[in-house]
């Protein structure tokens, strides 16, 4: 393919959603040496926009052309040629795999918790029928070809061994953009690929993707605001009310003057509806227990796998903790400790308040005395929740 040719032609389209039409006369073109990031708030419609690319939701007028489609004999379609990795409906997989948060922890020493490699396995990427007849099914030394650079670019091979609800939030996302590289797609979309990553984490992911424009697939980023544009972005595609407010060059498309304007509102009503909180009552400084939490020579071990290792550590009050360490370390499994979530809590030597572990008190009595808050806790609230019904959940 020549570098300049192109990838997507949106050409003067219209889209039907429900009983109103959105973006209205639309056009948009990709070519293969641009890297491209879809801008817009929360409701801005880039959900929309990307589904009627995939061919998943109607045009009521004009046109979306697909190059690579050109010389597919099978699977002509272009949802069977472009992926979405959207790490919000990380959720949906996870509840399938433990039902609830805490299964993580119990699901451990469950034989039948699916494991990375069977997620991976060249039948469930493709979902594999043996009673199925006359389907296209693409070729599986490929496929095991395909694997092994995936397992190269990911670095995910120490991964292959552990149960899919054993994963840290960043393994987890790597997991999700290895199973849309074993797809073999020619354009991947990423959604907020960045939320809810630290910087450490965040600069690992952008590392990443920006090696998968090394290759020829087409990456497409989906974020909600300029903070988050990573340096190798080369154009922006801005939308606003269902409509493109700007496109082109990143630059050009930052210094535009409707851009400007929409941010420069965005920063003033940031800074004017910021909210003072209420102080909260100051306990009496003689109150309960000096030292809240209390861990004596804490050991978790699943299998072969030692997770946690003569860990000795005290929480005081008015002290402030930070837990550091690298994906898969154990931050999550020592946090999962003192939360009541680990049912090793119990073989261990734990104080919470000042009250030994095991000794009659109820998940729901350690609970209600903390707050936490998690991109994997997120992940379980049902879709349907409101905002009041999460807040009301504790």
């Amino acid at each position: 393919m020549h570098k300049n040719s192109w990838v997507l032609k949106v050409n003067h389209i219209f889209i039907r959603h429900e009983d109103n039409i959105i973006f209205p006369a639309t056009s948009w073109k990709v070519k293969k040496d641009e890297n491209w990031a879809i801008i817009g708030e929360n409701g801005s419609g880039k959900s929309k926009l990307i589904q009627a690319i995939c061919g998943k939701i109607p045009l009521t007028a004009g046109k979306i052309e697909y190059h690579f489609l050109q010389n597919k004999a099978f699977q002509t379609q272009p949802y069977h040629w472009i992926e979405t990795v959207s790490f919000h409906s990380a959720g949906r997989m996870l509840k399938k795999q433990g039902g609830v948060y805490q299964g993580r922890w119990n699901s451990i020493i469950d034989d039948e918790a699916q494991r990375v490699a069977e997620f991976l396995s060249y039948d469930n990427i493709h979902k594999i029928n043996p009673y199925e007849i006359g389907r296209y099914l693409p070729d599986k030394p490929g496929f095991l070809q395909l694997e092994e650079e995936v397992i190269h670019l990911l670095s995910i091979r120490a991964l292959y061994k552990k149960k899919m609800i054993q994963l840290s939030n960043g393994e987890l996302r790597k997991i999700l953009v290895a199973k849309s590289l074993l797809k073999n797609p020619e354009i991947i979309i990423f959604d907020n690929p960045f939320t809810g990553l630290d910087q450490t984490y965040l600069k690992k992911m952008s590392d990443i993707l920006e090696n998968l424009i090394q290759t020829k697939i087409q990456v497409i980023l989906m974020l909600n605001d300029a903070k988050s544009i990573p340096g190798w972005v080369t154009h922006l595609l801005w939308v606003k009310d269902s409509t493109v407010l700007a496109e082109g060059i990143t630059r050009d498309v930052l210094s535009d003057r409707s851009v400007q304007k929409m941010l420069t509102k965005k920063e003033e009503k940031s800074v004017a509806t910021k909210i003072r909180l209420p102080e909260a009552p100051q306990p009496e400084v003689n109150s309960g227990p000096e030292v809240l939490v209390k861990l004596c020579n804490a050991r978790v071990r699943y299998g072969e796998n030692q997770i946690l290792d003569s860990i000795d550590w005290e929480i005081k009050k008015e002290q402030n903790w930070v837990i550091m360490g690298p994906n898969g370390s154990g931050k999550s499994t020592l946090l999962s400790l003192i939360l009541g979530d680990n049912p090793q809590a119990y073989a261990n030597e734990i104080y919470l308040f000042g009250q030994k572990r095991g000794t009659g008190e109820t998940i729901w009595d350690i609970k209600k005395k903390m707050g936490f808050v998690a991109p994997e806790l997120q992940a379980y609230y049902p879709k349907q929740f409101t905002a009041f019904d999460v807040v009301c959940s504790g």
